[in-house]
């Protein structure tokens, strides 16, 4: 706990961590075959990784089905409680921002998933299910909460994503900005 506390200590942990990472990143290039290789440098190696090891990643964390998934939203709902209880205790105003996911918006980002290891249900495409659950507790805990997924979905076939990439890309982006700002000025929020 000392070592945490002091400047050096955790610019050490800060190193070892970062030296931890950049191997995990060198495992997953060595993994790639040649074709995948040259690419992994605009790939997100985590994606590479949770493709590999969690292939229903997309399907469980969209559609929310089965019992270790529900177990996981109740963990999250404490979660946002506290985060809750942190800005009221230091003043702050909370805006819970809900981004959806690459698939929700562009189907066809569908392919570059199925390639990295991921497997695809096509309910996905159309799942609003973690929005919904979030917009009922948000109500529930009086949390001010806004969900883009509409605006990117009324946006469509415009592609949002990065094609190599779970990211916004720029366009993503600035529409994720001026919808943010606009609620926040709606809110009166900005000044």
């Amino acid at each position: 706990m000392l070592v945490q506390k002091s400047y050096f200590g955790g610019l050490l942990l800060e190193t070892k961590g970062r030296w931890v990472n950049d191997r995990r990143v060198q495992g997953l290039r060595r993994q790639l075959d040649k074709g995948a290789q040259a690419r992994i440098d605009v790939l997100n190696p985590f994606l590479v990784e949770t493709g590999r090891s969690y292939p229903t990643y997309l399907v469980d964390n969209l559609l929310l089905e089965g019992g270790d998934i529900r177990t996981a939203w109740a963990v999250n709902r404490g979660i946002l409680r506290d985060i809750k209880r942190q800005a009221a205790g230091g003043n702050a105003l909370l805006l819970l921002s809900i981004f959806p996911s690459t698939v929700q918006v562009n189907r066809s980002h569908a392919k570059f998933y199925a390639g990295l290891g991921f497997r695809i249900d096509d309910r996905v495409f159309e799942s609003d299910v973690p929005q919904r659950l979030l917009n009922v507790f948000c109500q529930e805990e009086a949390i001010v909460c806004y969900d883009l997924l509409p605006e990117f979905r009324r946006h469509q076939p415009k592609e949002f994503y990065r094609d190599d990439d779970d990211h916004l890309n720029q366009a993503g982006q600035t529409l994720a900005f001026s919808l943010v700002r606009d609620k926040l000025e709606s809110l009166g929020w900005l000044r």
